[in-house]
């Protein structure tokens, strides 16, 4: 019994792992044209890890850590530029 319980949770995991990735690759399609910048933040905000959008996207997550980090400093620049220009 202990036995088929561990194959049917692993089964699971398997499943959700593909649903997971094909529900990615929608998001990915419906989203239309974009670069690698815009691709990995859609899968991050879908609440994928670096090496999950590495994998996706067909990279290295030190690739894809490097591109968020610069996506995010970018708009805390362009952020800053705006306030001061309201001011």
């Amino acid at each position: 019994m202990a036995t088929s319980r561990r194959h049917a949770s692993s089964d699971k995991g398997q499943t959700t792992s593909r649903t997971e990735r094909l529900l990615a690759l929608i998001l990915l399609e419906s989203s239309g044209e974009g670069g690698q910048q815009r691709r990995a933040e859609l899968l991050r905000k879908a609440g994928f890890q670096n090496r999950e959008i590495a994998d996706l996207l067909g990279t290295r997550s030190e690739v894809i850590g490097q591109v968020l980090y610069l996506a995010k400093k970018n708009k805390a620049k362009k952020l800053r530029s705006k306030k001061k220009q309201s001011k």
